[in-house]
């Protein structure tokens, strides 16, 4: 069927990153790195499967009342987690700092078997000091208000998608 590349993708993701504390890691990193391993071999993506699809679906909740953070609240799983926000956020760290963070997420899960909130923010201060961390991480994964939408609102598109 057309829709079997983009699950064994995802699966596979799976692999690397089961451990991951919190569902919006597992799966929005396994939704966007199968997307980009969708676009990278010209494989065909189902109708609903698209990742305009699961952005656009998410963000008509975005700043509703049934926008939840993608923090991890004790009842995170996989009905709950919001997959098109959690891809989004991971377009957004692509966008800023190429496919070179997605890696390190992965490699950080390989090595550590769990990758959490902490995690990233650390990652982005320490490694790629970041100075707007807290604005950018506010109303995705810590709660509060988003100041930062999309990627060109944390200072332009440096990474385009592909």
């Amino acid at each position: 069927p057309i829709g079997t590349p983009w699950v064994i993708l995802h699966e596979t993701v799976h692999i690397w990153n089961a451990n991951d504390r919190s569902n919006w890691t597992r799966e929005g990193l396994a939704n966007f790195v199968s997307y980009l391993m969708m676009k990278k071999y010209n494989f065909k993506f189902r109708r609903g499967s698209t990742y305009r699809a699961w952005i656009n679906s998410w963000r008509r909740t975005m700043g509703t009342v049934k926008d939840k953070g993608l923090y991890y609240n004790g009842r995170d799983n996989y009905y709950t987690v919001r997959q098109g926000k959690a891809m989004d956020f991971f377009a957004i760290l692509y966008q800023q700092f190429g496919i070179v963070i997605i890696k390190d997420i992965l490699l950080k899960g390989i090595r550590n078997k769990r990758f959490s909130d902490r995690d990233l923010k650390f990652l982005l201060i320490n490694k790629y000091k970041y100075n707007y961390t807290n604005r950018l991480l506010k109303g995705w994964i810590t709660p509060g208000s988003y100041v930062i939408r999309k990627a060109s609102d944390a200072g332009g598109i440096k990474y385009p998608l592909p």
